[in-house]
């Protein structure tokens, strides 16, 4: 039996792939810079600063695909994002400033970009002209959020900037948002979303009408869901208005493979059980504070007290830190952290001293009422202690 010859062939039809993905590439990076072609769009036909005349800026296409790939065990997501604006006054040249934010675990692609004159000319984005910066330099021993930024090249008024992006998320568990809704009209935001059929979707779409077209598949193949929106009117910002996961148009989708609220339970137990480990600083610390101290409340209040007065406050996201907290005994250490480390302190020096004291997920004022009918760890923004056996309101 001649093994040779089928080798033969794979090594040929992987030679041919490349080419041909080199091909298609340099193809399109020729297209990007010499044509005008859009699906949804015709260049002759767009409105101006007449049809507009309360605004400095419209979006005229606004669209993201996720593609979610692997198994439920392993698992990585492939985010596409496309989006066209154009400019009519100087108070739209702020949509040329563009950043995509990403942290570790992810990354992102190529990026494309370029401004349209008025009368049909290109200026494509140079790719020396995009930075990779910290997103908060304020804070750049407590955060890893990056950025990819970038500024459109030959800006003027009646110019249209587009760009396009790709961005792959390594073992991604969380759930999707996505905003119809800006602060100038859209004529066109779309969100696509391809994952394989055996796993579920839960999703709510919020403040707005929009098409959908499902294309369910059996196990083993991908299903499509596109959520579609036009001629949305801007989102009229008011001062003390609501939050704006409360009026905006968005739609929002539950995490793959969460189904029910015990389930988001568990997964932040499996981030923080390990935290919650006393050391000997913790044990020295609450033989110190609990000296005389012979009542739960007193005891509780004191340690309490101690942490909200030693332990400094600091907005930490570091990876997965944006929910898991610090060990206990490091947050100690450090003596300082933020409400998920602080809170974490807390319970750990509770319930060293007999005192039962659980961590609670809560949303804030300023992140909106939590929808119940949609499982999601993503609606939540910080972290409490609360205390049962302390008096009806648990203080």
């Amino acid at each position: 039996m001649n093994l040779k010859a089928p080798k033969k062939i794979i090594h040929l039809l992987t030679v041919f792939f490349c080419i041909n993905l080199f091909i298609h590439s340099c193809a399109y990076k020729s297209n990007w810079a010499n044509k005008i072609e859009w699906e949804d769009l015709k260049f002759a036909d767009l409105p101006g600063q007449n049809d507009y005349p309360d605004y400095g800026a419209i979006i005229l296409l606004d669209e993201g695909k996720m593609e979610i790939l692997g198994s439920p065990e392993k698992r990585f997501t492939i985010f596409e994002r496309h989006r066209i604006v154009k400019v009519f006054n100087p108070s739209g040249y702020h949509y040329a400033n563009i950043a995509v934010s990403y942290t570790p675990g992810s990354e992102v692609g190529k990026i494309f970009a370029r401004t349209i004159s008025p009368q049909g000319e290109i200026s494509v984005l140079d790719k020396k002209n995009i930075y990779t910066v910290t997103l908060f330099p304020g804070y750049v021993y407590y955060t890893d959020q990056m950025a990819k930024k970038f500024t459109f090249p030959a800006v003027e008024n009646g110019a249209i900037l587009e760009y396009k992006y790709s961005m792959t998320l390594k073992n991604t568990t969380f759930g999707n948002s996505w905003n119809f809704q800006s602060d100038v009209p859209t004529l066109l935001s779309r969100f696509t979303l391809v994952k394989p059929g055996e796993w579920k979707v839960n999703y709510k779409v919020n403040n707005i009408d929009v098409r959908i077209k499902i294309k369910e598949a059996q196990a083993g193949f991908k299903s499509v869901h596109e959520w579609e929106a036009r001629d949305i009117p801007p989102l009229d910002l008011e001062p003390a208005m609501p939050s704006q996961n409360e009026v905006t148009g968005h739609l929002a989708i539950s995490p793959i493979g969460t189904d029910s609220w015990e389930q988001v339970k568990d997964w932040y137990y499996s981030l923080i059980n390990s935290q919650m480990k006393p050391g000997k600083n913790i044990k020295q610390l609450l033989n110190e504070l609990l000296i005389d101290r012979t009542t739960d409340y007193d005891r509780l209040k004191i340690i309490y007290e101690w942490v909200r007065d030693n332990i400094r406050y600091i907005s930490i996201s570091i990876g997965i830190g944006g929910y898991q907290p610090h060990p206990a005994e490091e947050i100690l250490k450090n003596r300082y952290g933020d409400c998920k480390d602080m809170t974490t302190l807390l319970c750990t020096l509770a319930e060293e001293a007999g005192i039962e004291v659980y961590q609670t997920l809560i949303s804030t004022w300023q992140n909106g009422v939590i929808d119940t009918g949609l499982v999601s760890q993503t609606q939540f923004n910080h972290v409490i202690a609360y205390c049962p056996s302390i008096g009806d309101s648990g203080i």
